[in-house]
């Protein structure tokens, strides 16, 4: 009787600690996840900051020499 409430201690024991391995894979898989989410979102945000700002420059450097051409006739 002994060996087999041991045995049934040591079942529980495995399966309780089965599903804590479980649980932290779970919660590891999710964490790994939103960081993922995270990092492409502010990398898509920082290239497209970064294309944004270098089309405002292109922009302002074509208005500023056309406007110095026009001003060159005068």
């Amino acid at each position: 009787m002994e060996r087999l409430i041991a045995t049934m201690k040591l079942a529980q024991t495995t399966w309780v600690r089965r599903a804590i391995a479980g649980f932290a894979r779970d919660v590891e898989g999710k964490v790994a996840t939103v960081v993922s989410s995270l990092l492409q979102n502010l990398t898509y945000r920082a290239t497209g900051a970064l294309s944004l700002n270098r089309n405002s420059v292109d922009m302002f450097a074509r208005s500023d020499m056309s406007a110095g051409c026009e001003n060159f006739g005068d």
